[in-house]
């Protein structure tokens, strides 16, 4: 498949590469497979955000697009309550879904025998103009103390997305 966006898209993924490396086009085939209906379900059962998954006005974009700087919103303070839900395994789902997200969330071990758990992202507001990034998970210490964390940043980044990666190295130095 050689979908547009970046060249590390265009292979096959894993579900932990295709979180690692934010590849659009599979959660695109995720969301039509799983369909509308299911998926607000799941935002509300999982309380997540403003739970709008229909898109662009106009655009009929939901299922391919509604995450990305559209409709579907999440403040740094619901994101960190979402990402408590999962390291308490405290969601309406299968204990191996919340476990598989864990795994495919891991990052790596720091200095101190901690390892760290994250996701990065990244967009543009509506005009383009400003730049969205962010940074988010949770690090679990070898005593098993869980610490959630969120760094999101706006700003004029520069032309590329590195946005997320600067929100990234705010939160792990």
């Amino acid at each position: 498949k050689t979908p547009k966006g970046m060249e590390i898209w265009n292979s096959n993924h894993t579900p932990k590469t295709w979180m690692q490396f934010s590849v659009v086009w599979v959660s695109q085939e995720i969301t039509q497979k799983i369909g509308l209906n299911k998926i607000k379900n799941y935002l509300k059962d999982f309380d997540y955000g403003n739970q709008d998954f229909s898109g662009d006005k106009e655009r009929n974009n939901g299922l391919t697009e509604a995450w990305l700087e559209s409709s579907l919103k999440i403040s740094p303070e619901e994101q960190i309550q979402f990402l408590r839900k999962i390291i308490n395994h405290n969601l309406p789902v299968k204990n191996s879904a919340i476990e598989n997200t864990i795994e495919n969330m891991y990052l790596q071990d720091l200095d101190n025998s901690t390892k760290l758990y994250g996701k990065t992202g990244a967009g543009f507001t509506a005009n383009r103009t400003l730049q969205n990034g962010w940074f988010e998970g949770f690090i679990i210490s070898k005593s098993g103390h869980k610490y959630v964390f969120v760094s999101a940043l706006t700003g004029n980044l520069g032309s590329n997305l590195t946005s997320s990666i600067k929100a990234k190295k705010n939160a792990i130095t």
